[in-house]
């Protein structure tokens, strides 16, 4: 009976040693694990970033500055903090359109790009300084192209017509909104 419970207590030592042997040292000094954020499992993580975009003729097509970035290889995209965008456009001797947002994500390569929160656009053209505000955007830089299902307000000298969805071709200037369209017109002198 004393062999079997002394047999018993150095079964339970051996079990007991092993099972510590093989426990990583985090267990025994109470340090947690690291959480894994959107950021770790970024594949790049970027700050202060321009990234420029050149169409199929080697032109530039539109340059995005940001505070912070990260590349998702596998959906190959771009999340990005702060997005300043430079649209070169396709006719030269039009002014390029300016866009800034709090967020925004680049799909494909450039290919669309959606960006949130406080998104202003503009072009600096004067006389015809024209300009849009709205909570979402999406762009197609190939395409001057941008479009949203949110409310919209636009904005030149002496006009302001707001509604909620819009589609509109930056190149030629053309602005379809949607639903709920209203507009205002002031007398310039």
């Amino acid at each position: 009976m004393k062999n079997s419970f002394f047999a018993g207590l150095l079964v339970i030592a051996m079990v007991l040693f092993v099972s510590f042997w093989d426990s990583p040292p985090e267990m025994f000094l109470g340090k947690e694990k690291a959480k894994e954020t959107a950021a770790s499992k970024a594949n790049s993580y970027m700050t202060q970033s321009t990234t420029r975009k050149y169409d199929e003729f080697g032109q530039l097509a539109f340059v995005l500055n940001t505070t912070q970035g990260q590349f998702f290889k596998r959906q190959n995209r771009f999340v990005v903090d702060q997005p300043q965008i430079t649209s070169s456009g396709t006719d030269t001797d039009e002014a390029s359109w300016q866009m800034t947002a709090k967020t925004g994500v680049v799909f494909n390569r450039g290919e669309r790009i959606v960006m949130r929160g406080d998104v202003h656009a503009w072009q600096e053209a004067p006389p015809d300084a024209s300009h849009f505000k709205t909570a979402k955007l999406i762009y197609y830089p190939e395409k001057e192209i941008a479009e949203t299902d949110h409310p919209v307000i636009i904005s030149s000298p002496g006009s302001r017509v707001s509604g909620v969805g819009m589609r509109a071709n930056l190149e030629k200037q053309t602005f379809h909104l949607l639903a709920q369209v209203k507009s205002r017109h002031d007398v310039i002198n």
